[in-house]
């Protein structure tokens, strides 16, 4: 009997992605840029145009594009090629999980219902991510290189006979594991996790982006923000639910404040640590309102 030919994923070298209570990595411009659905309804296509990058994000109608739940998955896998490459071990875009580690680092229940949540061929977190298809020029020279690709080239569940789930492989696109492997990476909140809301998950990742730890912070406008987050709410009432969250400044370590800007209104952020010592929120933690488990 002929032996199969050898796939590129079978080529590579399977990463064991094992390691555990490791620092939450985001890789920059997924953070800041509209990759990835605010909602958890099933949108097929998002796209976004602006100072010569491009973001062009669409999937099958039936299954959705990937949403901001789903890209916990890559923040897990970011988060242990990096703890592995400094433990001074050899990664690959081709990785081996174990789903109950994957869940609790994220901050899921490791119940059936988040297994099925997570694994579902038929809508679960790596189904949506394996059927986004990405065109983007972002990252490429001068913004002339555009490459298309899936936020997950491969998916592999293996089951027994009984149905349950024995291992799970998957590999990364290489748009994304070089990103990660190059060190445009930034650290992120654990307490992340705990966010429920879309929009608020999407607003600390561009804040973490972009005011960092820069002693100003940054300036946001809402027009501005508005396009970034590539929500399908009407810029009014998407300026409303931001108004909400920053009354509540619950974000975690960032502190938000409205602002006046000569077009209109805006949204400033700095790092609580560096607000000066006689500011009413200098010392304020996240408030804890988000208590509820997130789900894929």
């Amino acid at each position: 009997m002929a032996r199969r030919p050898k796939t590129k994923a079978d080529q590579l070298d399977l990463f064991i992605a094992d390691l555990v209570d490791v620092p939450v990595k985001g890789e920059r411009e997924t953070l800041s840029l509209p990759f990835f659905s605010l909602s958890k309804g099933k949108r097929s296509r998002m796209t976004y145009e602006r100072n010569g990058a491009l973001v062009d994000v669409s999937a099958p109608a039936h299954i959705g594009i990937a949403n901001i739940w789903d890209s916990d998955v890559l923040l897990w896998c970011a988060s242990e090629i990096i703890a592995a490459r400094e433990r001074g071990r050899e990664t690959s875009p081709r990785l081996s999980l174990r789903p109950y580690e994957l869940l609790r680092a994220t901050g899921r229940d490791t119940g059936g219902g988040s297994y099925d949540q997570l694994l579902s061929e038929d809508g679960g977190a790596l189904a949506r991510l394996k059927a986004t298809t990405v065109k983007t020029n972002v990252r490429g020279p001068g913004g002339d290189r555009t490459v298309l690709f899936s936020w997950l080239e491969r998916v592999q569940i293996d089951r027994d006979v009984a149905g349950n789930v024995k291992a799970v492989e998957i590999t990364l696109p290489q748009w994304f594991y070089d990103a990660v492997m190059n060190g445009t990476v930034l650290t992120l909140s654990p307490e992340y996790f705990k966010i429920t809301s879309g929009l608020e998950r999407w607003l600390y990742r561009l804040v973490r982006r972009h005011a960092g730890n820069q002693s100003h912070g940054w300036t946001f406008s809402m027009d501005e923000l508005h396009r970034k987050s590539g929500s399908s709410r009407v810029l009014k009432y998407f300026a409303r639910d931001m108004r909400q969250i920053v009354a509540a400044n619950a974000l975690p370590e960032y502190h938000l404040e409205m602002i006046k800007l000569q077009g209109g209104p805006g949204v400033h952020a700095v790092r609580r640590s560096l607000l000066a010592l006689d500011h009413p929120a200098a010392k304020a933690e996240a408030l804890g309102r988000h208590k509820r488990i997130p789900k894929f």
